[in-house]
């Protein structure tokens, strides 16, 4: 019960979707201000394979809506990863997923 609670909390309910004919990866976090650091800063393990890093510089609660902005290597993506790159993180193929919280 407490792995799928902060599943939940740090990822969402759903964070793959199929949409035509396209892999589509989505975190939805649902987690408040205080999980982040001094510095807005929070991070957890997926799949244990990729390590994703939340960036909340503003310290906004995530269950208020948000936007985030997924960065791989030197590429941003903004609200969603789709494709290949989408599958690259199901198959554990990407070690580290920045992702930038905000309005």
């Amino acid at each position: 019960e407490f792995l799928n609670m902060a599943v939940l909390l740090f990822a969402g309910d759903a964070i793959y979707s199929y949409e035509n004919r396209t892999l589509h990866f989505h975190l939805k976090p649902l987690l408040s201000k205080d999980f982040f650091d001094a510095n807005g800063d929070c991070d957890f393990l997926l799949f244990n394979r990729c390590r994703v890093f939340y960036h909340n510089p503003k310290h906004l609660d995530c269950f208020e809506g948000v936007h985030l902005t997924y960065v791989i290597g030197n590429e941003r993506y903004e609200g969603e990863v789709v494709g290949a790159l989408a599958q690259a993180i199901r198959d554990g193929k990407i070690a580290r997923l920045d992702v930038f919280i905000d309005r």
